[in-house]
């Protein structure tokens, strides 16, 4: 489990505008849990929060983890993001759900491949209501470099020398 919160405030700006009002202060806050039922398999979800000064956010995100091999992992995810945007008109929602597999078939080489779908729903009622929707492919090669230090481990301890004089 785990938990985040924070506070935070600005410095007043010594201004004055007539008839506006600023806030000056705000709050984020996070929550999660992650279980493993089985050890292949982890299951994760969070709640975050923002409210403050400009816009503000909240939402949901969830992460499944399936490790069938050592050298294989398949990662599934989804997330959903509200934002009340303050100083614009209504709001703006974006969903998005993907997947992730990773592989390494050496221990110096991973490859990789994902897909995301990110849907955006902007509640407007002017011409900036266009269609952000997208979805993102992804392939990752990883080569991993490392000096000759990092591949040999260090020999295992032996017991000090008894000190002369010392029994």
């Amino acid at each position: 489990m785990r938990a985040r919160w924070e506070r935070y405030a600005f410095s007043p700006t010594e201004t004055e505008t007539p008839l506006v009002s600023v806030e000056d202060r705000g709050r984020r806050l996070g929550v999660g849990i992650s279980y493993s039922p089985i050890a292949t398999l982890n299951l994760d979800a969070g709640y975050r929060e923002e409210r403050g000064p400009g816009a503000s956010s909240h939402g949901f995100e969830g992460t499944i983890t399936f490790r069938p091999a050592a050298e294989l992992s398949l990662v599934a995810y989804g997330s959903t993001l509200e934002r009340p945007l303050e100083f614009r008109f209504q709001e703006a929602s974006v969903n998005a759900l993907g997947f992730d597999a990773e592989w390494w078939p050496i221990e110096r080489i991973r490859l990789a491949v994902g897909a995301a779908h990110y849907a955006e729903t902007r509640d407007r009622p002017d011409a900036a209501a266009f269609d952000w929707n997208q979805t993102r492919l992804m392939a990752r090669v990883t080569l991993v470099l490392r000096s000759g230090t990092d591949a040999v481990p260090l020999p295992p301890a032996l017991p000090p020398l008894p000190r002369a004089g010392v029994r």
